[in-house]
């Protein structure tokens, strides 16, 4: 037992003396830091490091662009990437590792794997599009194996946005809405202010720019003369007067035989009735009011087409009428009218052209009397009077004026 003893207190002694020598201690003292492990026979060896003491593990290796870490290496000893990682998908075809199959690919170029099982995938190429569907060059390859993935739909399956329209030309080709879709007129705007359209027939037409759509409405037009705006057409296209305007009487053909209305000459108006006047010959005036035709007159009314006779006209006070002149006209005064006393005149013997009251005997005086025209062209007359104190007979100087007969 005391010999057992001595052996077992040999050991710390012996480590001491080495320490005592070199002045240093062994790895045996030393613990490794996380992701380091023990040297073979680390025990026996002078150190006290890493360096020294340990071997680095895959753990503390950074992967390198173009591989993955490994975790199943964690603990393998190793400091390199072909040591510690595995090399992506991307990396390995670019080594040279593998080659995918025709109509094939690497799906996932970062993922894990050194091999065409692990890492090729079919691409659109080797799909046959089936149904309303079409295979589209963008897309062949696409790793994938349905309609959805590797197809287009037929334009005529497309849905046009807004503003677009179906390109005709297209429908039993595949493609994407910008590629099955043209701009319509109904995309651009115009210049509403100043009278710019689009006629309701072409919002359905493409267009490459408003130019292509717009154009003049009735709002940018201006009438001739002779037309008035209508504004009840202000949307109207192919702008002119007769779509534009309404038609002023003064622009209107009268029937042959009737002349225009001058009081209408600026209405709108485009019939005869309203823009025209008859010959007075149609109108038929009223005798019972004493009204006779005017010659040459237009009109459908007494005023335009009758005169009133002296028959309808009341004389002035003073004047009375003249019997004579009742189907006379024009109706006033100085063609109805005239003083009192020239009826009974009238019923004397009127001289004769070269005949005076001088020439008459004092029988005959009486019963004559002469007439002469003043300087407003109205017969004066007076009656022969005999003059006893000269016992003559000669004109009176009463005189009456008359209306001539």
């Amino acid at each position: 037992m005391k010999f057992l003893r001595l052996v077992v207190g040999v050991t710390p002694l012996l480590g001491l003396a080495a320490k005592l020598r070199t002045g240093r201690g062994t790895c045996d003292e030393w613990s490794c830091s996380q992701g380091y492990v023990p040297k073979k026979g680390a025990k026996a060896l002078e150190g006290a490091s890493d360096e020294e003491c340990c071997l680095a593990t895959c753990k503390l290796h950074p992967c390198a662009d173009g591989f993955l870490t490994n975790p199943g290496n964690e603990k393998k000893i190793g400091s390199s990437d072909a040591e510690c990682c595995t090399p992506t998908c991307g990396k390995a075809l670019d080594d040279g590792s593998f080659e995918c199959g025709e109509d094939e690919k690497v799906g996932k170029p970062n993922t894990a794997g050194a091999s065409a099982k692990d890492c090729c995938e079919v691409t659109c190429a080797a799909y046959n599009c089936t149904g309303q569907w079409f295979p589209h060059p963008s897309k062949m390859e696409v790793i994938g194996s349905s309609n959805e993935k590797c197809c287009v739909p037929l334009c005529v399956e497309v849905t046009c946005d807004p503003g677009f329209i179906l390109d005709i030309s297209k429908l039993e080709e595949g493609g994407t809405k910008e590629e099955c879709c043209l701009k319509s007129c109904e995309f651009f705007k115009c210049d509403g202010p100043h009278g710019f359209g689009i006629p309701p027939l072409k919002l359905k037409q493409p267009a490459n720019s408003s130019e292509d759509c717009c154009q003049p409405q009735c709002r940018s037009h201006v009438c001739s003369d002779g037309w008035s705006k209508d504004h009840t057409h202000d949307e109207a296209f192919e702008p002119s007067d007769e779509t534009c305007c309404k038609m002023q009487c003064q622009r209107f053909q009268c029937p042959e035989g009737w002349v225009s209305n001058e009081a209408h000459k600026k209405e709108i108006g485009n019939t005869a009735e309203f823009c025209c006047l008859p010959p007075c010959t149609s109108y038929n005036c009223s005798a019972e009011d004493h009204l006779v035709a005017i010659d040459g007159a237009y009109g459908r009314t007494e005023e335009s087409c009758c005169h009133k006779t002296c028959a309808a006209h009341q004389c002035s006070k003073g004047l009375v009428s003249v019997p004579s002149r009742a189907e006379t006209f024009p109706s006033d005064d100085a063609t109805c009218c005239e003083v009192a006393g020239c009826e009974k005149i009238r019923k004397l013997t009127k001289l004769q052209s070269g005949e005076s009251c001088n020439t008459l005997s004092k029988d005959k005086c009486d019963s004559y009397f002469g007439s002469f025209i003043n300087e407003k062209k109205r017969a004066i007359l007076a009656r022969c009077d005999f003059d006893r104190h000269f016992g003559l007979c000669r004109l009176s100087p009463s005189e009456f004026d008359c209306v001539d007969l």
